[in-house]
Parts: C-alpha cells; structure tokens; sequence
C-alpha cells in the first residue's frame, strides 16, 4: 500500500526536502548507526572468541557502562524517530 501511495497521491519530494523534521529523521538515523558500532563490533569479537572455542573477553566497568549508554540512547532514538515521522506526515 505504501508503495503505490508513492506513486499515486503522495507527497512530492518537496514536502520531504523542505520539512525540518525530515532532516531530523536522515540525522536521527545516522545516529543509531553511529551508537550501535561499538556494541555491534563488541559481539562480534565476543562471537569470534567463543567459536575459536575460548571465553568472550569481557571488557571493564567502565566500558560495559559506556556500551549500555549507547544502546539505550539508541534505543530512545528509535522510540523518537516515529512520533517526528508522524509530526512530519501532519504537516507540522
């Protein structure tokens, strides 16, 4: 349904380019990218460990704490971006 919403009767490109909040929605999901690197390429260490059959390294405090702040400020960002898609399609 979307898809022919696209080509019969949806907004022209310039509702998108000319909405503020599309551009938050391009920045917000660049910054999901960038926060879910350092955890993604932690797993992956961790998975290359356990199948060389050795335990994952688990890194200090510190860095666990860090890892679970850029998950969590990830996963706000993903609660965010539908409710600007929303304000977005509402014309504000």
């Amino acid at each position: 349904a979307d898809v022919v919403q696209i080509f019969h009767g949806g907004k022209s490109s310039g509702f998108y380019l000319s909405s503020p909040l599309f551009y938050g929605l391009l920045v917000g999901f660049a910054l999901i990218a960038l926060l879910s690197l350092p955890p993604t390429l932690t797993f992956l260490r961790w998975r290359g460990a356990v199948r060389n059959g050795r335990p994952p390294l688990l890194s200090g405090n510190a860095r666990r704490r860090l890892l679970t702040l850029l998950v969590a400020q990830a996963m706000l960002l993903l609660f965010v971006m539908p409710l600007l898609a929303v304000l977005m399609a509402r014309g504000y």
